[in-house]
């Protein structure tokens, strides 16, 4: 699925490219171009007929350009029968054998691209979009998780394929790890366990070392409530507060998300109104792919005007309620995580420009505001937006420099590892920024 922007983008250039009229010198691959332009556009049917019958392609660029078409269209068998056409007339490429293992592995034909990313490593042994893909189908097909580390050990020496595979691999986004959150799931187990609300009355207090992220509670408050205990009030009490205080902004926002009372956060920003919450959870629920998830986030940020995308980003504050008939598959660590990126991807891709939007306005308070599991999601919605848009990434880059120098002297800090992982996302880094960078997540694994 293509996002607003590049779909609408597409379709103008969709609509250019029947009046071009294409010099010898480039003749043979021009169908190729158009007919992708087609495919980007969503005019699968135009394109299939430009195309024309398999049986009547006589060209290289034409047969892999149709097996494009129907590789979105979902049909991997037809796509395939026109990569083998494209293979029989230039053995010795493998770009098409790339595109037939890829059909595979898109739609979980898993034994079908092994064999063509075995055929494609026959060809050129070591290559770097077939290995980790080879890689990751071993792993898929037998649950070896030494196949696994061999695609995370290519991401970490910066492969771009291996990192993308990687990321699928995690099937949601990680879950928070504050101590706070680890009792929150001893809670949830109890309430499944039991199959009905334990202790109606009552409130919960948890005391725990050093001041957490403020939406410890807000989790908290939503599994209470889809438990039936929507009433039971909670507080978490802090003995140690660390230095940067992580209930300061690392400099002034905008639009701060949360204000303190001692150790107790609040949201600093009025409830969104129904539909906005509806439109939130409805992108929340659907199954975590980050690039559809991305994609169906664009869409809903064309149509929405300012005033709805502060809305939006009001509901990392005060989120939807974990749906009906979920509770007992839908945890509120998993699901306020996936509320929060939500909206951090419908606010990422709200407007055009940078320099003195919305936008980036509202990803900067998250980023520098009071410490908290937003600050994770602006996080991972800035390092999306420095490499789709890559004129942004050293603004990000300084901005996540302020972030780091605020690091805590003490006690467990959410966001770091995090920052980290995304930092080496950024299309700018040196060589030796991302070995440093690597260097410091390895110190914090050893911790």
């Amino acid at each position: 699925m293509s996002g607003a922007r590049q779909l609408r983008d597409a379709r103008r250039w969709a609509a250019l490219s029947a009046r071009v009229v294409t010099s010898d010198e480039f003749s043979q691959q021009w169908p190729m171009l158009r007919l992708g332009l087609l495919r980007r556009a969503g005019e699968f049917e135009e394109a299939l007929r430009l195309a024309g019958p398999l049986p009547e392609i006589q060209d290289w660029f034409t047969a892999v350009a149709r097996g494009l078409v129907l590789r979105q269209m979902s049909c991997p068998d037809d796509a395939e029968h026109a990569f083998r056409k494209a293979i029989d007339m230039r053995p010795d490429d493998i770009s098409a054998y790339l595109e037939a293992a890829d059909t595979w592995l898109d739609c979980e034909g898993w034994a079908a691209a092994r064999g063509w990313y075995e055929d494609a490593l026959r060809r050129e042994p070591g290559h770097a979009w077939a290995q980790p893909s080879l890689f990751y189908c071993q792993w898929k097909e037998a649950a070896d998780d030494a196949r696994l580390e061999q695609v995370i050990g290519l991401a970490r020496e910066g492969n771009e394929r291996a990192k993308s595979l990687w990321l699928r691999t995690r099937g949601a986004l990680p879950e928070p790890q504050d101590a706070s959150a680890n009792v929150l799931r001893q809670l949830r187990d109890q309430f499944i366990q039991a199959g009905k609300p334990i202790d109606p009355g009552g409130n919960i207090s948890l005391r725990v070392s050093s001041l957490e992220a403020p939406s410890n509670a807000l989790a908290f408050r939503l599994e209470l409530a889809s438990h039936g205990r929507a009433e039971c009030d909670i507080s978490i009490l802090a003995e140690n507060i660390p230095s940067p205080d992580p209930r300061q902004s690392v400099e002034p926002v905008e639009y701060p998300l949360w204000r303190y009372e001692v150790d107790q956060g609040t949201p600093a920003l009025p409830p969104p109104p129904v539909y906005i919450l509806e439109t939130v959870s409805a992108l929340a629920l659907e199954a975590y792919s980050p690039p559809k998830n991305w994609a169906r986030a664009s869409h809903v940020a064309d149509a929405l005007n300012e005033d709805e995308v502060l809305q939006v980003f009001a509901c990392i504050v005060h989120p939807p309620t974990i749906p009906d008939g979920c509770a007992q598959s839908l945890s509120a660590l998993t699901w306020l995580t996936r509320v929060q990126m939500v909206a951090m991807q419908i606010i990422a891709q709200h407007g055009i420009d940078w320099e003195g939007s919305l936008r980036r306005s509202l990803l900067y308070s998250a980023l520098l505001g009071p410490s908290d599991w937003a600050t994770i999601a602006a996080i991972r919605a800035l390092a999306w937006v420095s490499v789709t848009q890559r004129a942004n990434a050293l603004d990000i880059h300084q901005h996540f420099e302020r972030l780091e120098a605020w690091r805590p002297d003490s006690g467990y800090c959410c966001w770091l590892a995090p920052l980290y992982q995304s930092w080496l996302e950024l299309p700018i880094l040196s060589d030796r920024e991302r070995e440093t960078l690597n260097g410091k997540i390895k110190e914090l694994d050893n911790e």
